[in-house]
This record gives structure tokens, sequence and C-alpha cells, in this order.
């Protein structure tokens, strides 16, 4: 980091003010999760019956086991990450045997889990930058969206990296709208890369913005502008 000795201090500071708001949306308040239930085994372990066998999967995520990094930081609402109990009712959605059987996962795969315990997940200053370029003039279009409210993976720091690559605007920054509400902005560059954001919401945008990000993905599939100017 430049400067270490200057910025370290002005970001602990940033982290300490902004400790209790929701980094995947800084709009939304922290969802309601199980507080205090990632030490009670009856409420993480979930139990599901695959062609007669039963199966475990651990209920929900802590953020504590979806971005292990974040227990590094020291300023980190420690309650929070460690205790606050998150999207149970999709582990229980995704062991759901119906879908299974809908999804044509075969009985003898396990069942799922939001975060694994056998992976060793580490950090890396590459990113993944470097594939855009591999992908750059080949037929392989890429789509890359934001939500504008999402602290986790910030829409600026998303622009800037992608200015970094210096590749030419073939469609300069415009809004878009669902019906008559400007839904985001997108611009496209030449190369194949469509870069977008969508309005008022956070990390999860097609889960908290369905119409928009369903038209945005179904027009960009076919080609067309995200949505109506």
């Amino acid at each position: 980091m430049p400067n270490k000795e200057v910025c370290e201090p002005i970001l602990d500071k940033v982290d300490n003010i902004t400790s209790n708001l929701y980094v995947y949306d800084l709009l939304r308040p922290i969802p309601d999760g199980a507080l205090g239930q990632s030490r009670n085994p009856d409420f993480r372990v979930g139990k599901t019956v695959v062609g007669g066998v039963e199966k475990t999967y651990k209920r929900g995520y802590t953020m504590a086991e979806y971005t292990p990094w974040v227990k590094k930081n020291p300023l980190a609402n420690k309650d929070l990450v460690d205790n606050h109990v998150l999207g149970a009712f999709v582990s229980d959605y995704a062991n759901d045997p119906v879908l299974r059987k809908i999804l044509h996962i075969p009985d003898y795969v396990q069942a799922w889990s939001m975060c694994s315990d056998v992976i060793d997940y580490n950090l890396q200053n590459e990113a993944s930058q470097w594939i855009y370029n591999l992908l750059k003039g080949t037929d392989i279009r890429m789509l890359f969206f934001s939500g504008d409210s999402d602290a986790a993976v910030a829409t600026e720091g998303s622009r800037l990296w992608i200015e970094e690559l210096g590749w030419k605007v073939k469609t300069k920054w415009q809004h878009w709208k669902t019906g008559n509400q400007v839904s985001g902005f997108w611009e496209q560059y030449e190369g194949g890369l469509d870069f977008a954001t969508i309005r008022g919401v956070g990390h999860m945008a097609p889960q908290w913005a369905r119409p928009q990000a369903q038209q945005m993905f179904t027009n960009w599939i076919h080609g067309k502008p995200l949505g109506p100017k």
C-alpha cells in the first residue's frame, strides 16, 4: 500500500465509523438473522432425505465463514462476524429433495452448503482483472454489473479497474430504465465488455431488484440495449 503509515490510520477510522453498517448494502439495515445461533448445533445442522438416505448440511453462513479475512480486521463487529447466521432458508431450499430432482442432481451427490470446510481459501493480489485481457477480441461477450449501494465490492472500485484496462469506450455512460424508472447506468467497451449498475441495491442485486435484473440480463443476452432510455 502506498504511504502505508499515512493510509492505515485513516482506513482504521473509516472502518470504525462504518463497522455497524451492512457492508452488502449500505441502504439496507442488517437483516434479521439467527443472532447467537452459530454455536447451536441444533440450529446449524440441517437434515434432508434423498433417495431414502439422510444427508446433513450446514444451515446458512456467518460472515466469518463466507469472508474469513474479515476476522483479521481488529475493528470488525465480532458479534456480527462470528454469530450472525444468514441464509439458512437458502440452505434448506437448495437441499429440498424436490428441487434436487428438478435440477437433475443425482442422489449420490452430497448435500449443498454455502461455505466449504474442505476448500482452502486464500487471498491473492491478482484478483480476476487479468482474465478480461485474455478474453478481449474473442467471440465471448462479457457483462460486469454492480449494485450501486454495495460496499463489499463497490461500484467505484469496479469502474476504476475497468478504466485501468485501457479499452476504448464504444457506448458512453448512460442511464437505462425499467418502465419509467431509472434502473442504473451502463457503458460498452470495445473488446466485448459491458459494465452496468443497478440503482439502489447492493451485493445481491438480482435478489433485491428482480424486475430490473431480469430485464438487464434478457436484453444483454439478446444483444439489445439494457433498457429504454
